[in-house]
């Protein structure tokens, strides 16, 4: 029996789309807010003073917009000021710009109606925002005490070091 080539059932499964994930939805905690905060966040939400009034921290404070208007309308990416601004390469105005995958990231989560996982929080401070998400990062947790390993030999902790030189030799002693 022959084998199946590797090669051409990762074609047709690229060219089916299977596991690809072309068909799920995209959603603000998953797919928008890392792209926001990696490229936008540091002006338009996390400064003293937003830029152009406009707050991309959160799905609601994107809807509302700032001086130009809503940033985003769901359900139609082509007409979201967002959009226009990353494509035309307005925004963001520093050298790193958002790569063209990036940019469909953005488009397909607004043409998807711009979805949240997660209610948002009611108040949000100036700053960076930290969520719920964010706060079960290991660095966040509080520190505990761990409890003192059990040792099979108990003469071993009791043995001073004896000091290496600079080769990695042992010194003379004991």
């Amino acid at each position: 029996m022959p084998k199946p080539n590797c090669l051409a059932v990762l074609v047709l499964i690229s060219l089916c789309g299977v596991g690809t994930g072309a068909d799920s939805t995209s959603t603000f905690e998953s797919q928008a807010r890392p792209l926001l905060r990696a490229y936008c966040v540091e002006c338009h939400g996390e400064g003293e003073k937003l830029k152009g009034g406009l707050d991309l921290r959160l799905r609601r404070t994107t809807l509302k917009g700032g001086e130009s208007g809503p940033a985003i309308v769901p359900g139609h990416s082509e007409t979201s000021l967002l959009i226009q601004r990353v494509r035309d390469g307005t925004m963001p105005p520093d050298k790193k710009k958002l790569s063209a995958g990036e940019m469909e990231i953005l488009a397909r989560w607004i043409s998807q109606g711009a979805r949240v996982d997660k209610p948002e929080p009611e108040v949000t401070s100036a700053g960076m925002l930290i969520t719920q998400e964010d706060r079960s990062w290991w660095a966040f947790q509080p520190v505990r005490p761990n409890p003192v390993p059990a040792v099979s030999r108990r003469l071993w902790p009791m043995i001073p070091p004896r000091p290496v030189t600079a080769r990695g030799a042992l010194l003379p002693g004991d």
